[in-house]
């Protein structure tokens, strides 16, 4: 995946907790941690694709490659569900990244996805892909009226997801607009490089 998506600096792979492939930054720099008890055959592949994708954001520069969550960002299923969110749309920006830089390799990730029945990758790939196609996500399978969620969160978010440098400050105004949209009363400041939350 890294080799294929273009990434220049390879970080560590290093072995952590648990189950998964993870993005980490840390003091030192950062690395693509793997669970201990990650079973490769049966990981989602949209998990490498997007520790991949956050990389390349790293590389440009962008400022949305991490993100830094205040400990209030746990404080209850609302602003967990904002977090959620902002990760939702960082991981869409980071498989675009992957897109930008080998269209080909992304697609076939999808159809490896598709013939392993991998239902996790599936969704975020698609959405992501959708959105580099003149047809949008319908070219991805997705229908106006049954899907019309996805639809109205990756139109309102596109123009960061499909940056080259995605801005985490467009993002969080993008995000409490959203938010603001949907009725839900929780606020998201930048705070030194910290996204801090609060509830109205």
């Amino acid at each position: 995946h890294l080799k294929a998506f273009g990434v220049t600096h390879f970080p560590p792979i290093i072995e952590t907790e648990g189950k998964g492939v993870f993005f980490e930054p840390d003091e030192d720099g950062i690395a693509i941690a793997v669970g201990r008890d990650t079973v490769l055959e049966k990981l989602p592949v949209v998990e490498w694709m997007v520790a991949a994708g956050r990389i390349l954001l790293l590389q440009s520069g962008s400022d949305a490659a991490v993100l830094h969550f205040g400990p209030e960002s746990e404080t209850n299923e609302t602003v967990m569900r904002v977090a959620d969110d902002l990760y939702y749309i960082t991981d869409l920006a980071a498989i675009y990244q992957c897109y930008l830089k080998n269209p080909v390799e992304a697609y076939c990730i999808y159809d490896d996805a598709i013939e392993l029945k991998d239902d996790t990758s599936l969704h975020p790939i698609a959405v992501a892909l959708g959105l580099s196609h003149p047809r949008g996500l319908e070219s991805m399978g997705f229908d106006k009226k049954q899907h019309e969620a996805v639809f109205e969160e990756a139109d309102f978010f596109k123009s960061v997801i499909t940056q080259k440098r995605p801005d985490l400050s467009l993002l969080v105004a993008l995000q409490n607009a959203w938010q603001k949209q949907k009725g839900v009363e929780v606020k998201v400041r930048i705070d030194h490089g910290t996204l801090r939350f609060t509830e109205a």
